[in-house]
């Protein structure tokens, strides 16, 4: 649908975009194309590097690499230090002032976050990339402020979906990580630590499944013999649940609420919007792909009262589009004009 996004934000030399999800640079080329401005933002670490790259070839661009909640914490402590009469917080108080479980109010994700492990001391400390460099020294908030458009595409990348290493696939053997970037938790330890019924609540909630109490009781079971290492030993264990025919694999919806989360998708699109409302100025356009049902409620419900949407509400790929790339069958556009408030 990017000739539709592009008809929307419709990109000139005098404007500045950003790319909130920059991965490879699909939408973020096409706006330099028009002669654009364009700064390009992701958590993972290959899409940083790549868009180092062009950064080096284009003086237009500039990449961030940063998680949503990272912008959204410089924001709520650059907002509570105006509250506090231009003193610095500390994390306690902001964490105090500021808990995550305000925030999502769509899913009891939090609920299932706060659950104790079965091994209480266990910390992933070997999954952890944790390796923030510099990002913090970027002002989002004038980034932001700045931007006469911005675009969110929350879909998994092609590039991550096919990295065997990255193990989002359900297709493809890989060890078991499912990290978009920056993550202090893997799909490892979610597998192989977590307590049953909190498997099962992950498994539901993120991923509608409604076998999900017997696919974390087959995952307990099989983990007692042997630690699950790989993509297709989980992909095997959830189809050993299923029987018979399905036009969708089966493991398809275990793989995405493992993944979401892992990389807290929820409360990371929560958040980002959150900042977006405030930040981004009057009639600055923004444009949105969700890829899951949920995702796609949190964005019409925060676009209401606050963006001037176009009709049709939303749009969707064209058969010629879906043909071409299967993975954008499920995609879902919307997009917005900030109101004057």
């Amino acid at each position: 649908m990017a000739r539709e996004i592009m008809d929307f934000l419709k990109p000139t030399p005098s404007k500045k975009f950003i790319d909130f999800t920059f991965g490879f640079g699909g939408h973020a080329k096409l706006l330099l194309s028009f002669g654009a401005k364009v700064t390009g933002i992701d958590r993972d670490k290959e899409s940083f590097l790549y868009g180092k790259k062009l950064e080096k070839q284009n003086s237009r661009f500039k990449i961030i690499r940063a998680k949503f909640s990272d912008i959204y914490e410089q924001h709520e402590k650059s907002r509570l230090k105006n509250q506090n009469n231009g003193k610095e917080l500390d994390s306690e108080h902001f964490m105090t002032l500021n808990p995550e479980k305000n925030l999502c109010t769509y899913t009891n994700a939090n609920e299932i976050r706060n659950t104790k492990w079965s091994n209480k001391n266990y910390e992933a400390d070997a999954n952890k990339d944790m390796d923030k460099k510099t990002y913090f020294k970027e002002d989002f908030s004038k980034i932001i402020s700045e931007a006469d458009g911005i675009l969110l595409d929350f879909g998994v990348s092609s590039e991550q979906i096919d990295n065997q290493e990255k193990g989002f696939s359900f297709t493809n053997e890989g060890p078991l990580k499912m990290q978009m970037g920056l993550n202090n938790v893997s799909a490892y330890d979610v597998v192989n630590l977590y307590d049953q019924h909190v498997l099962a609540d992950i498994i539901y909630h993120y991923g509608d499944e409604v076998k999900s109490r017997q696919i974390a009781s087959k995952i307990m079971e099989k983990r007692k013999e042997k630690k699950i290492e790989t993509t297709k030993e989980l992909s095997d264990i959830v189809n050993s649940c299923f029987r018979g025919f399905s036009k969708k694999p089966h493991s398809a919806k275990t793989f995405q609420a493992i993944r979401m989360f892992v990389n807290d998708e929820v409360n990371e699109i929560v958040k980002i919007l959150h900042v977006l409302k405030s930040k981004m100025k009057a009639g600055a356009k923004l444009a949105t792909i969700t890829f899951h049902s949920g995702e796609d409620k949190i964005i019409k419900k925060e676009f209401k009262g606050c963006f001037l949407t176009t009709k049709p509400k939303f749009l969707q790929p064209s058969l010629e589009e879906t043909l071409f790339n299967s993975r954008s069958r499920s995609a879902k556009l919307r997009l917005g004009a900030k109101k004057i408030i």
